[in-house]
């Protein structure tokens, strides 16, 4: 089955026709109709590097200090609003994004007194449980992979019980601090942490991906 780097290798020597036009919006609709399909039949399929972050990544690329805007909207508006040339654009973008690799990650082990914080209080960031309507936090996790990237991309955090990956920040951290500090709000300022050997970098990550 294809992913989505796949499919937009296909797409990309005939846009128009798979999309009816050469568009950028029109390719970003595509998209959002691949992903729904997926989802609503409870598919799995996993990309490196995931395509979830080519939003930040385009605001990185662009030098877009704070954005929600999207990755088409911000690829447009470079572009002046052209709709053809914005699509090209987005391939250019698409070439380095695919390039971007983990290079250092730090496990943060939740200990009692971490997970305490957390249902206590004193931590004043409650992440919503989104199988439910309430104001229930999610599970705390067993273990926190603070994940750097390459090309000087930034960071982010993944919340992992067991094997299974049950949160992970849709933002990237331009600096460790910034992440650090964002698990220290949640979990307390003691954190245990160990750093994952050179070697095993990429492969966990993939298995972090994977179980998503």
């Amino acid at each position: 089955m294809e992913n989505i780097y796949q499919l937009l290798d296909r797409i990309k020597p005939c846009p128009g026709m798979y999309l009816g036009k050469n568009s950028i919006s029109a390719l970003a609709q595509f998209i959002g109709g691949y992903d729904y399909a997926f989802h609503s039949l409870g598919i799995d399929n996993p990309e490196m590097p995931p395509f979830h972050m080519f939003h930040e990544w385009s605001a990185y690329r662009f030098k877009w200090s704070e954005s929600t805007a999207g990755w088409k909207n911000i690829i447009l508006e470079e572009c002046e609003g052209d709709e053809a040339r914005a699509l090209d654009v987005f391939y250019q973008v698409l070439e380095d994004f695919k390039r971007l690799v983990p290079i250092a990650i730090t496990k943060v082990i939740i200990q009692q007194e971490n997970r305490a914080f957390y249902y206590s209080p004193a931590c004043k960031i409650k992440r919503g449980h989104p199988s439910s309507q309430s104001i229930l936090e999610k599970e705390a996790p067993d273990s926190i992979y603070l994940i750097e990237f390459s090309d000087l991309f930034g960071y982010y955090n993944y919340w992992v019980q067991g094997i299974k990956v049950l949160d992970m920040d849709r933002w990237r951290y331009k600096q460790r601090t910034e992440a650090l500090k964002q698990i220290k709000m949640e979990f307390g300022e003691t954190l245990y942490m160990v750093e994952i050997g050179q070697g095993e970098v990429e492969r966990l990550f993939e298995k972090l991906v994977m179980n998503s």
